[in-house]
């Protein structure tokens, strides 16, 4: 009995103090603010948000992208910057159909950059409809795209989209809840 405690006590100090394991794939997301904190965003309209697309650096690391954006109705762009080494190939709809495409100086790779902004936007709210800005396909390469150090391509998961005029309480805005607890507490589970 003892032994299972020690075996189970080993188990859950080495799932505490674990560094977290880097994503296989590279992956994409949509946040509401440069600390990446939330993807939702609320205000009485017209009011702006500072959108951040993030990518996640995978084993394979990153040196390019391409993708577009989608913008519903009531939402207008700003500005925009994408990072970039060479000149981006930048154009939102209704104005052009080239997507969004750039290319990193150098490559990302693990443990260096486990993550890189790829574009900022400052956008507009116009209305109080609840909508969503989402990455989509890029519609010259037909598809959304991270290009790998070793030069291949793969298809990124995106991870959140980016909630305009939903609350931080609404469901879709939660995040991982976590329970507060002390050493002591942690221990006595292996009692």
């Amino acid at each position: 009995m003892r032994t299972a405690r020690t075996v189970l006590f080993i188990l859950i100090l080495t799932a505490l103090t674990a560094p977290a394991r880097p994503a296989a794939v590279n992956e994409l997301a949509i946040y509401a603010d440069r600390e990446m904190t939330t993807w939702c965003a609320d205000g009485t309209p017209p009011y702006l948000i500072d959108m951040w697309v993030y990518l996640i650096v995978g084993e394979g690391g990153a040196m390019g992208f391409s993708f577009d954006l989608e913008i519903p109705f009531n939402v207008e762009v700003l500005s925009i910057d994408v990072n970039r080494y060479e000149e981006p190939i930048l154009c939102l709809p209704p104005d052009c159909d080239q997507g969004i495409a750039g290319v990193f100086g150098p490559c990302y790779t693990l443990p260096r950059f486990p993550l890189v902004w790829v574009l900022q936007a400052t956008l507009n709210v116009l209305d109080p409809s609840p909508s969503v800005v989402r990455i989509v396909d890029n519609p010259v390469s037909g598809d959304i795209n991270v290009q790998r150090c070793d030069l291949a391509f793969e298809r990124p998961p995106i991870l959140t989209d980016l909630l305009v005029n939903y609350p931080a309480s609404a469901p879709e805005c939660g995040v991982v809840a976590v329970e507060e607890s002390t050493w002591g507490a942690i221990k006595a589970l292996c009692r």
